[in-house]
C-alpha cells in the first residue's frame, strides 16, 4: 500500500513538473538559433552572445540558421507575443521542444538571450573586463520554461 501511494506521488509530481527535454549532451546539440522577426546588429549579437556561451558551457556548436529545424531557439518577437509587455522587458518560454527568447524594444531580446544564460545555464557575469563564471554542463536539458521579466532602468547601459 505505501509503495502504491509513494509510485502515485512520483506519477503526479513528473505530471505536474512538465515535460522535460534535452538541448546537449557529450558535446552535441540538435539545436539551432534562428533570429526571427527584425533583422539588426543588437539581434545578431543577442545570437552570437547565445550561440558563444551555450558552446563554451556545453561543448555542442549552436549555429545560428536562416531557416528553422525541429529544434530551435528563436531570438526576436513572435506573432503570440503578449502586447502588453513594457518597453525592455523579455520572455523566455517553451512550445513543444523549441524555446523563445524575445522581448519588446532596441535591446529586449538580448535581454532575454542574456535572462536565459544567467538564470537556466547559470553564466555569471562578475565585472565588464571578462571575469565570467561559466559553468561546464555535459549534459544540458531543463523543463518547459515560462518566464517573463523587465527591469527597473529603461536602458542599462551607460550609452544609448
Amino acid at each position: 500500500m505505501k509503495m502504491k501511494m509513494m509510485f502515485t506521488a512520483l506519477l503526479i509530481a513528473t505530471a505536474l513538473l512538465g515535460k522535460e527535454f534535452q538541448i546537449a549532451q557529450a558535446g552535441k546539440t540538435d539545436y539551432n538559433i534562428v533570429i526571427i522577426g527584425e533583422k539588426n546588429e543588437i539581434n545578431d549579437f543577442a545570437g552570437e552572445e547565445l550561440s558563444y556561451f551555450l558552446r563554451k558551457s556545453t561543448g555542442a556548436e549552436f549555429k545560428i540558421s536562416a531557416t528553422a529545424t525541429a529544434k530551435n531557439f528563436f531570438i526576436g518577437t513572435q506573432e503570440t507575443a503578449p502586447t502588453s509587455l513594457q518597453d525592455q522587458a523579455y520572455v523566455i518560454e517553451t512550445k513543444g521542444e523549441n524555446i523563445y527568447l524575445y522581448g519588446k524594444g532596441k535591446h529586449g531580446n538580448l535581454y532575454a538571450v542574456y535572462e536565459y544564460l544567467e538564470r537556466i545555464i547559470g553564466i555569471r557575469w562578475f565585472s565588464a573586463y571578462g571575469d565570467t563564471k561559466i559553468p561546464a554542463l555535459p549534459e544540458l536539458k531543463h523543463q518547459d520554461l515560462h518566464i517573463a521579466g523587465n527591469y527597473s532602468f529603461r536602458i542599462r547601459s551607460t550609452q544609448t
